[in-house]
């Protein structure tokens, strides 16, 4: 093979370039009973440019039903704000989108008393009380989009390995919250010995008030 022929070969072959990063500073505030999110903060692309980002809106979405017990959310609606809980994705562009790229975010939510929040990268602040409630994501691990879900759930807790387990019922059922945590630890191990060590510091199990199977980072 001759030395054009390699150059060639190493050009096809060769990893293509990482993605542009863009590092999102959100505080958002939540009105279910108004259907209405505000955010508030700075979006910075991978050149370092840093813009403002300041968006109020209404996101209301149907949530439609795919045969006669199922309703699936991500594939028939965008994203909704209810009385009985919040589901928002990158589609809901609740969020200036970061183009074809990734990203990483410092995320604060607001919302009223008795309400908690879940959404990818570690929870760095959690506080309840009657004012309401605030809580603190921030994911350096780049990401697709951010997901945001919220509702009225009681929370129980306990550490796998190094790892927070979560378990969000929108009532409380101890032996069932007891049901789902035993039965984490096991299955982190055993996927761990079949993809490798599990790269994130929290597992989450969350009651969506509508039925749905998602999956998210």
């Amino acid at each position: 093979m001759s030395f054009p022929s390699l150059l060639v070969l190493a050009m096809l072959i060769a990893a293509p370039p990482a993605p542009p990063i863009t590092h999102y500073t959100l505080r958002v505030e939540l009105d279910p009973a108004a259907h209405r999110i505000t955010v508030a903060g700075t979006a910075r692309d991978a050149a370092g440019k840093e813009s403002p980002v300041a968006l109020a809106k209404t996101i209301d979405h149907p949530i439609s039903k795919e045969g006669e017990d199922y309703a699936r959310g991500f594939a028939e609606t965008e994203g909704t704000i209810q009385p009985e809980g919040v589901f928002l994705s990158g589609a809901s562009a609740w969020y200036p989108p970061p183009g074809d790229g990734l990203v990483t975010f410092d995320l604060t939510v607001t919302l009223p008393a008795g309400w908690d929040a879940i959404s990818q990268g570690s929870r760095e602040v959690q506080e309840r009380g009657p004012a309401g409630t605030r809580i603190h994501f921030v994911t350096n691990d780049p990401q697709e989009e951010i997901w945001l879900v919220a509702g009225p759930w009681i929370e129980t807790k306990q550490a796998v390995d190094g790892i927070e387990a979560i378990a969000l019922l929108r009532e409380r059922d101890d032996a069932l919250a007891a049901t789902y945590l035993d039965a984490t630890g096991p299955y982190i191990s055993m996927y761990s010995k079949l993809l490798g060590a599990y790269p994130y510091t929290k597992f989450a199990l969350v009651e969506n008030f509508w039925e749905t199977g998602y999956g998210m980072p």
